[in-house]
């Protein structure tokens, strides 16, 4: 059967010998042109009958005009994605590898995939929430912007050159507004920052884009009472024996020892608990940075106090585990035993009491040594000592860092200042 006028048979052969037919429509006519490609002779042949009528031409100029609008969607969303591509890419990239082998069988492998499950959560939140759409062009009125009411998209389908500090805030807003607390919608602030900060590593056209969740307007999540700063609580004297004498008394000696341990070090609650002996040595405790909430490896140095706490808890054979518990174990034991007792006392509480009674025995002026001894940054030191602004014994610190380091305590940290272990 011979094809009819405008419909040419193109014949290719593959290098394994196999051929391949296409059929190639050509119109030149003055009111219509068109050049299409098909795998199927009958479609073509379709196509060129249609073509012939009025009607049959304005459908294919349609379809055609709606091609284009489709493929330069496509393009610009290869080119310039929205920022929930870049979440999957961040997600890819840097937090999936560290949870693919965790073994949810295993108390490590519980808290891991809790985790993951939880950094997925915050992302899907992020991508979700609803907030205004600003137009490109802002009118000034009287000395003040003009945002026009253009409706709401999620967060996830803005680009990355869309989201301002302006868009933090309105994200803000809008959390707020749907009765979620200041201190969890920072959360969520830090795992969009996260993703800014890798932007330049996933996108080269975006290595310089500033990240808008280091300028955003920090009054909206102040608190209702107008403070930012919450008082930081700490056991009183009678908090502490009334604790540790339940602890002496209690029927799972493993609570007190992960207390009592977390006071010592001001280690996480996940530290402490999941804590192995192949990660303890004589004076100081050895966390890889897959134990470690920033992913980064540190050393915990170990006071008498909780090297004698350690030494008295017996090893058990073939078992690395200090301690048998599980993290929602613990926590579950930890608050009973807190209810019990009538005290506010959180996990992580132990953790900022441990901090305060360093600054308190060390003394203000150390932040750089508190910092190193316990294995954090000495910022989080130096901002913990200006929330408790304990009375210190010693002030020397400052003297010491004119006579042979740098002015920022950080830079000394990071470069000249280390325990000897």
């Amino acid at each position: 059967m011979s094809l009819p006028r405008g419909i040419q048979e193109l014949k290719r052969t593959n290098k394994d010998g196999s051929v391949v037919v296409r059929y190639r429509v050509q119109i030149n006519k003055k009111d219509f042109k068109a050049d299409r490609l098909f795998d199927d002779k009958q479609e073509a042949i379709e196509y060129l009958l249609v073509s012939k009528s009025y009607t049959g031409k304005a459908k294919i100029k349609l379809l055609e005009q709606q091609k284009k609008e489709e493929m330069k969607i496509y393009e610009n969303y290869v080119n310039n994605p929205p920022f929930s591509v870049y979440i999957e890419n961040y997600l890819t990239r840097y937090v999936n590898d560290k949870y693919e082998n965790c073994d949810p069988d295993t108390r490590e492998g519980k808290i891991k995939l809790r985790n993951w499950k939880s950094t997925k959560s915050f992302f899907n939140t992020i991508e979700n929430t609803l907030i205004p759409e600003r137009s490109n062009e802002e009118f000034p009125i009287s000395g003040l912007f003009f945002k026009g009411d253009f409706g709401k998209k999620k967060f996830g389908d803005f680009k990355p050159l869309q989201i301002t500090d302006t868009e933090i805030n309105e994200y803000i807003i809008a959390r707020l507004k749907q009765g979620i607390k200041p201190v969890s919608v920072q959360r969520e602030l830090s795992q969009i920052s996260n993703v800014f900060k890798k932007l330049k590593h996933m996108d080269y056209k975006l290595k310089t884009l500033p990240n808008p969740c280091l300028t955003y307007d920090r009054d909206l999540l102040k608190d209702s009472s107008g403070s930012s700063k919450k008082k930081a609580y700490r056991l009183s004297d009678d908090d502490r024996e009334k604790l540790f004498n339940a602890l002496d008394v209690y029927p799972n000696p493993e609570l007190g020892q992960i207390i009592k341990l977390m006071l010592f070090t001001a280690m996480r609650r996940s530290e402490a608990v999941l804590l192995k002996w192949s990660e303890v040595n004589d004076k100081y405790i050895e966390l890889d940075g897959s134990r470690t909430k920033n992913g980064e490896a540190r050393s915990i140095y170990l006071i008498p106090q909780a090297q004698e706490l350690l030494n008295s808890i017996p090893k058990r054979p073939n078992d690395d585990n200090v301690f048998t518990y599980t993290v929602l174990g613990f926590q579950g034991s930890f608050d009973k035993l807190m209810e019990r007792l009538n005290l506010t006392t959180k996990t992580h509480g132990l953790r900022k009491e441990s901090i305060s009674n360093f600054i308190e025995q060390i003394g203000i002026g150390h932040s750089l040594l508190i910092a190193e001894f316990l294995g954090f940054g000495v910022k989080t030191i130096e901002k913990r000592i200006e929330e408790s602004k304990p009375a210190g014994q010693f002030n020397t610190q400052a003297e010491a860092l004119k006579a042979f380091a740098h002015k920022s305590p950080v830079i000394t940290q990071r470069h000249y200042f280390s325990l000897k272990k």
